[in-house]
């Protein structure tokens, strides 16, 4: 018996035995000879190449070239070895060993506002951005699989509008792209950052804005997902109601 062109003479009737070690992936012959070197049987064969596909807390083991589809959930799923971000229910050909994770992003926006002093000055709103599942927000938010940035409109046109604010809506908006984490003057808060309303007129200081944080997922295929901070009138403030908040208290020095 040869099996890869190693030899082994081997009783007549007694069992050969290949090593799991010795199945490697990719093709292999066993030649089986007689006595007298007449060939009797060639076989040719292939160990197909496995792999372990993890998703989230489930794994399986799928051949070289299998497709998987990815479940349906709601933010998609993130690739932690090749870090780029799957959509729901994306069709993936196995290739290599793979380790997927539900993206789990929170978007919640700092009650209240504050007064941007930084020239041009303004009214300044906050928005934190977390990443759950194990996923760690300076890994997936400092790359471009995650983009952030706020939306920001008049308390009056948001609630003439449904009191919705995205993206997509038809009525007038700012919308700022984020471009650096908050600094608190001590740290640098990955997921934290500002967007605001910049050379608001005197006749405007007692108009109440509202502002909705986003991050926006972007997915291999081109596709994308927003996700979008929850917010309520209640969130909408103007820049004299914050500077009298400010006038008012202990700390205000005059």
């Amino acid at each position: 018996v040869t099996f890869d062109g190693v030899s082994k003479d081997v009783p007549g009737g007694a069992d050969y035995e290949v090593k799991a070690s010795d199945l490697t992936s990719g093709f292999h012959t066993l030649v089986v000879t007689d006595y007298y070197g007449k060939e009797s049987v060639t076989i040719y064969f292939k160990v197909a190449t496995k792999y372990t596909v993890s998703i989230d807390e489930n794994s399986q083991t799928c051949e070289a070239g299998a497709t998987i589809v990815l479940p349906a959930n709601d933010q998609g799923y993130y690739d932690v070895t090749n870090k780029v971000a799957y959509a729901p229910e994306t069709v993936l050909t196995v290739d290599e060993n793979m380790t997927l994770k539900s993206i789990e992003l929170n978007v919640t926006m700092t009650p209240g506002a504050s007064i941007r002093l930084a020239a041009p000055t303004g009214l300044r709103f906050q928005t934190t951005v977390k990443s759950g599942n194990g996923i760690a927000a300076d890994e997936i938010l400092n790359s471009t699989t995650v983009t952030t940035g706020t939306l920001i409109t008049t308390l009056d046109l948001y609630k003439a509008n449904e009191n919705t604010l995205t993206k997509d809506s038809k009525y007038t908006f700012l919308d700022i792209a984020n471009d650096g984490w908050f600094n608190d003057g001590t740290k640098t808060e990955t997921g934290k950052f500002c967007g605001s309303i910049i050379k608001i007129q005197s006749g405007n200081y007692g108009r109440a804005y509202i502002a909705v944080g986003y991050a926006i997922i972007n997915y291999s295929d081109g596709t994308s997902k927003p996700v979008y901070a929850k917010v309520t009138e209640s969130n909408a403030k103007s820049i004299q109601y914050v500077a009298k908040k400010v006038q008012a208290s202990d700390k205000f020095s005059g």
